[in-house]
């Protein structure tokens, strides 16, 4: 008899039902709080993707005793975004990536001109965590533009930013990077003298 494709296993069953995969054990009996083994399921052309962490239960009868994974913590599309967000806006913050509050006043006018200023901005529809929304537009002061449902409005919008992410709750979607970000890797790879390793490192990285 022939199995379905992510029968019980894929991200739409770990997201909706909150259960993890049926196959999956857990990675053994000696999970616990402090270090928790995170794991990812995908759809079946894997263009959906979420993070799950399990604690496994115990549960007994008269006569036997079994173990399961039971899921504890749950990254769906929308933590996804705004994780990716706080770590893409930690590098304005640290000056790895320009953006329109790293120019000093100590820096000349055409020192501004030549660093390109990079905009983020984050996509949502209007069934997203409205929390995850919150958070991105108070405290990461991220823009948040919000579209129709459906990845083709999604992508669409976070073509105005140089780096644009988009995660429905589904866990489907990915983040756009500009020409003019491309650019700005190009000179920073360029110019060794002028950026240290570790800058280059995390700019090809990303």
């Amino acid at each position: 008899q022939q199995s379905h494709l992510n029968d019980k296993c894929g991200s739409e069953h770990v997201q909706k039902q909150l259960q993890p995969p049926v196959w999956y054990d857990g990675g053994g009996d000696d999970n616990n709080n402090e270090d928790m083994p995170y794991a990812c399921s995908v759809d079946g052309d894997a263009d959906r993707i979420v993070f799950f962490a399990t604690t496994t239960t115990t549960s007994t009868s008269s006569s036997t005793s079994s173990s399961s994974p039971t899921l504890l913590t749950l990254l769906d599309g929308d933590k996804i975004a705004v994780l990716i967000a706080t770590f893409i806006k930690s590098l304005q913050t640290n000056g790895i990536l320009p953006s329109s509050s790293s120019s000093s006043e100590e820096e000349d006018e055409q020192q501004q001109q030549q660093k390109s200023v990079l905009t983020l901005g984050v996509v949502q529809t209007a069934y997203a965590n409205g929390a995850s929304t919150k958070y991105l537009k108070d405290t990461l002061q991220i823009p948040v533009v919000i579209t129709k449902t459906g990845v083709k409005h999604l992508h669409h919008a976070a073509q105005q930013f140089d780096i644009g992410i988009y995660f429905e709750a589904n866990g489907h979607g990915t983040v756009l990077f500009s020409e003019r970000y491309h650019e700005y890797y190009r000179r920073v790879a360029s110019n060794p003298h002028h950026h240290s390793t570790t800058t280059t490192t995390i700019l090809s990285n990303l």
